[in-house]
C-alpha cells in the first residue's frame, strides 16, 4: 500500500504515534541533562570536601613543622 491508500484514522494513529515519541525523546533527553548536571553537582560537592581536608592538613603540618625544626635542633650533639 501508499500512504495515499491508508485511511485518516490510520493516519490519526500514525500522527499520534510520532507525537508521543517526540514528547518521550524530549523527556528522555531531560532526565539526561538532569542526571549529567546531577553527577557534575557530586563532583564538585567531593572536589570541595576533598579541598577542605588538603587545606586542613597542610595548615596540621606548617603547625608541625616548626617544633620539629626546633628539636631537631636541639638533637644534634653540638653546642647550640
Amino acid at each position: 500500500t501508499t500512504i495515499n491508500d491508508i485511511d485518516f484514522t490510520t493516519k490519526k494513529i500514525i500522527d499520534e504515534i510520532y507525537d508521543t515519541s517526540d514528547t518521550m525523546d524530549r523527556i528522555i533527553l531531560g532526565y539526561s541533562q538532569y542526571l549529567d548536571d546531577l553527577e557534575n553537582m557530586i563532583n564538585n560537592m567531593s572536589s570541595y570536601q576533598l579541598n577542605v581536608i588538603m587545606k586542613t592538613l597542610t595548615e596540621l603540618s606548617i603547625v608541625l613543622t616548626i617544633p620539629a625544626i626546633i628539636f631537631g635542633f636541639w638533637g644534634i650533639n653540638v653546642d647550640v
